[in-house]
């Protein structure tokens, strides 16, 4: 991995982001079923903009099918 930055959001921009509430993301979070989060300490949590695409890409459909 390179030395870059990787832009990490918190859970209010990242609720806003999906267009969600932010329980729902931390339910998510909690059955696993949501986008890959880092804890960064016990009540902290970033998600990456990177592994927000990758969720929302692997959940991408076909609406025509």
């Amino acid at each position: 991995m390179d030395n870059e930055l990787i832009p990490m959001l918190t859970l209010k921009e990242t609720a806003q982001l999906l267009r969600v509430s932010e329980p729902t993301l931390r339910y998510w979070r909690r059955c696993g079923t949501g986008p890959a989060v880092t804890r960064l300490g016990p009540l902290t949590f970033r998600y990456s903009l990177a592994e927000l695409t990758r969720y929302l890409d692997a959940r991408r459909v076909n609406p025509f099918r």
